[in-house]
């Protein structure tokens, strides 16, 4: 089966997006749908600490830190907020 042209005669692939589906799409498991956000910010802080400092490799250990402050307050919140909504006390997560 081929075209005038030589090339073959495929069918063409499509996908059809599952509206029944009960799973969560992958963009709402992660940070509540803030990553896009959070890229952008460790972005805008790794430019504003490269200008000021002048060095890339300062500039990458502290936003870094900054990202490791972030997720541990995060972290910190998220159980008291699991605790409250469960009515479990915090003692019980590990």
């Amino acid at each position: 089966m081929r075209s005038a042209k030589g090339q073959l005669n495929r069918p063409i692939p499509y996908l059809i997006k599952d509206y029944f589906s009960s799973w969560p799409s992958f963009t709402k498991v992660l940070y509540c749908s803030l990553d896009y956000e959070n890229v952008i910010l460790f972005i805008m802080l790794f430019n504003l600490f490269d200008r000021v400092t002048g060095s890339s490799i300062i500039a990458v250990t502290i936003v870094y830190f900054v990202e490791k402050v972030l997720s541990t307050i995060r972290a910190y919140l998220s159980k008291g907020n699991i605790a409250k909504k469960t009515l479990v006390d915090e003692r019980f997560f590990v």
